[in-house]
């Protein structure tokens, strides 16, 4: 909950999220594939976020607003890519991705 407070929160995230069409723009899809099947730290209090593939989904929907569902994301594509933007935006609200044991 923590992350997605985080994520709702930041209208820099959601604008980006919910670009045109609503929930279909590369930015929501990066950002679920960064977040999918993987665990993220909060830095300020060790809050942890590890969402599987529709949880993950429907997070990144609400992020993105509009008529976008969980069902845009679950099957949109490879888990665990990492990008440029996404990451800076988790990381200037203090998330960072744990490494794999």
């Amino acid at each position: 909950r923590a992350l997605e407070r985080d994520l709702l929160g930041c209208g820099a995230v959601r604008r980006k999220a919910g670009a045109r069409p609503p929930g279909r723009g590369a930015y929501a899809r990066l950002l679920h594939a960064a977040l999918e099947g993987a665990r993220w730290r909060r830095r300020s209090d060790g809050a942890v976020y590890r969402g599987g593939r529709r949880s993950t989904a429907g997070l990144v929907a609400r992020v993105a607003g509009g008529d976008a569902d969980d069902l845009d994301f679950a099957w949109g594509g490879p888990a665990g890519v990492l990008d440029e933007e996404v990451l800076a935006d988790l990381g200037a609200l203090g998330w960072e991705r744990e490494a794999e044991p």
